[in-house]
């Protein structure tokens, strides 16, 4: 089996976790995940993704083909969380994780902190065929450029960059908007430290004509909708990054009830100008 490796270093917390949410890490089952959204949302089939990630629906269970591995780069570095206002942009953004699992995510130990690395190792049980492969890497790539893990992580939560995987954003922007998704960055750019509460005045901004108790591109608690949006900030160089706010198209994303009444964000989203050429 061939096995290729890529290390990522968080520039936001991350909340990830196994069955103890106090207990951060980094676990294959989350990227796998992510992966999985990633492929359905570029457009593969439910047939092709249980081709690819197995399936254990009824008599038609299928083993993976796909192969993940995660390991520590370096030691855990545990992020503290910090006293929140609850009118400022950052407690706006971070409410629902200080609360989530009784508090239990709130405490050192709970997150990782930016500039933890991780390497994923990636390998295939089985070959491919080429369709499929070709959609596989679509997702793959789109995941190191625009993805993230753990909890809130449409919200610019868990995002990470790809040490050493050249990527570039316009061109992974081109091949997911040519699948449907809609995006641009915000005018903004800043400092690591400034990431978190611009994330809030942004999420912020895009709430304004959309409530979290109706179907929506954001989401909704019910029915219970998953978040077309992502929030997620971009790396430009050391010292400097930027905002990118997707939509992904909402009839892979959102349940079916929810489908028929959720607008897009559209206009709402601004346009992407002068991208950064390289993360």
């Amino acid at each position: 089996m061939t096995t290729q490796s890529v290390t990522l270093e968080l520039i936001t917390p991350c909340f990830c976790a196994g069955a103890d949410p106090s207990k951060a890490e980094i676990r294959a089952p989350s990227i796998r995940g992510q992966l999985r959204w990633w492929f359905r949302v570029l457009g593969g089939s439910r047939n092709e993704e249980a081709s690819l990630f197995g399936s254990v629906s009824g008599d038609c269970g299928r083993s993976s083909a796909v192969s993940l591995r995660v390991e520590d780069v370096s030691k855990p570095c545990f992020w503290n969380p910090p006293t929140l206002s609850q009118n400022s942009n950052l407690g706006y953004l971070l409410y629902f994780a200080s609360k989530s699992s009784e508090g239990k995510r709130w405490q050192k130990g709970g997150a990782l902190a930016p500039g933890h690395q991780f390497r994923i190792y990636l390998g295939f049980i089985k070959p491919l065929d080429g369709n499929l492969a070709e959609k596989f890497n679509l997702a793959w790539t789109a995941f190191l450029a625009f993805g993230a893990i753990g909890y809130r992580a449409t919200r610019g939560l868990g995002a990470f960059r790809a040490v050493d995987f050249d990527s570039e954003v316009s061109q992974a922007m081109e091949n997911i908007k040519r699948n449907g998704f809609m995006g641009g960055f915000s005018e903004w750019r800043g400092t690591q430290d400034e990431i978190l509460p611009t994330l809030g005045a942004q999420l912020r901004g895009l709430r304004v004509g959309f409530s979290g108790k109706q179907p929506g591109p954001l989401g909704c608690s019910s029915p219970r909708q998953a978040s077309a949006v992502r929030l997620r900030p971009i790396q430009e160089n050391d010292d400097s990054f930027r905002i990118l706010v997707l939509e992904a198209p909402k009839d892979r994303v959102l349940g079916e009830a929810s489908k028929r009444r959720a607008p897009r964000l559209g206009g709402g989203i601004p346009q992407l100008q002068n991208p950064p050429a390289r993360r």
